[in-house]
């Protein structure tokens, strides 16, 4: 079968965003002051190691999990802690080892995450169309990522519930 489209300029510009869009490359994907939380935002977290996660969304509310993993070192840059931003409001911040979770009316959602990375905080994103009832797993490490049911109840069962404040 012949690819009608593989000389097409407009075709090859479409799946250059569409790629630089999902790889999170900051050029393409700037940031959206109404979708993340304030930059200067400043936060107090704590691992709340007795703290049950829920297992099922409320009635006509989706679920979606955010975690982020403990760290290796092999090769990678270290993230400290990311906040976790939807419609402009911080929902959460991670920290290695630790799940936000987040109940939300089905429709698009837009997150933004601010990874820490040696004191320096990229904006990233992710849209996530979910439905009532369904649960959605995102890791937070360096970039935004969904991940497949399986692969996130593995993650989500390392995970510890975390609780954060805005320091003034």
């Amino acid at each position: 079968m012949v690819n009608r489209y593989t000389g097409d300029p407009r075709f090859l510009a479409m799946l250059s965003f569409l790629i630089c869009l999902h790889t999170g490359i900051p050029a393409l994907a700037q940031e959206d002051p109404l979708a993340c939380a304030p930059a200067g935002e400043k936060y107090q977290t704590r691992v709340d190691k007795k703290g049950t996660i829920p297992k099922a969304a409320s009635p006509g509310k989706a679920l979606v999990y955010v975690m982020m993993p403990m760290q290796r070192f092999l090769f990678a840059r270290f993230v400290s802690r990311s906040s976790l931003a939807l419609k402009g409001k911080t929902v959460g911040v991670n920290v290695p080892g630790t799940v936000i979770h987040v109940e939300a009316d089905p429709g698009v959602l837009r997150f933004c995450s601010r990874p820490d990375v040696g004191g320096k905080a990229a904006a990233q994103y992710i849209f996530l169309s979910v439905e009532a009832g369904r649960r959605y797993f995102i890791r937070n490490d360096l970039r935004l990522t969904e991940l497949p049911e399986s692969e996130g109840e593995k993650l989500l069962a390392k995970c510890k519930p975390v609780q954060f404040r805005i320091k003034n």
